[in-house]
């Protein structure tokens, strides 16, 4: 089964999607998920590395940009601008444009899969969660909104 929840920030600053989705990465490791980070570009993969090493001052959560080798398999959480091919993922948190890499194909009947796309009032981000949604929903996926007024909601 796959669930989707669209999470809608305030604003239309990159910064403000990516440290909403280290929230996002941090309870779903703390919850035992593997988690997968989906971005656009090599740029936006480092931006989320460099914010995952500094996300708090007391704790650390393992992670590691995708070198499409197979030690990627042993990152809790995974960064990839990228298409992996890797389906052993609980969680992908979406930061991409494109809808999520892991599809109804990759999966076994008995695994659970959540995506977690982060839009925000970007103008070609709200397009590109329209394109996921249709997507999504045509493929049957369970879809739920979040509308936040701030990135700490």
């Amino acid at each position: 089964m796959i669930n989707v929840d669209f999470y809608i920030l305030p604003d239309d600053q990159l910064s403000s999607l990516q440290n909403y989705a280290c929230k996002l990465v941090e309870k779903n490791w703390q919850s035992g998920r593997r988690v997968l980070i989906q971005t656009d570009s090599s740029d936006e993969s480092k931006a989320v590395d460099d914010l995952l090493w500094n996300i708090r001052a007391d704790s650390f959560i393992p992670h590691g940009i995708a070198t499409l080798e197979p030690t990627d398999k042993q990152q809790p959480v995974l960064i990839s601008h990228q298409k992996i091919n890797d389906s052993n993922f609980q969680s992908v948190i979406n930061l991409s444009s494109r809808s999520s890499d892991l599809s109804l194909s990759h999966l076994t009947a008995d695994k659970e899969l959540k995506i977690e796309e982060i839009l925000n009032q970007d103008e070609q981000r709200k397009q590109s969660g329209r394109r996921n949604y249709k997507i999504y929903r045509e493929s049957g996926y369970i879809l739920e909104h979040h509308t936040l007024e701030s990135i700490n909601g």
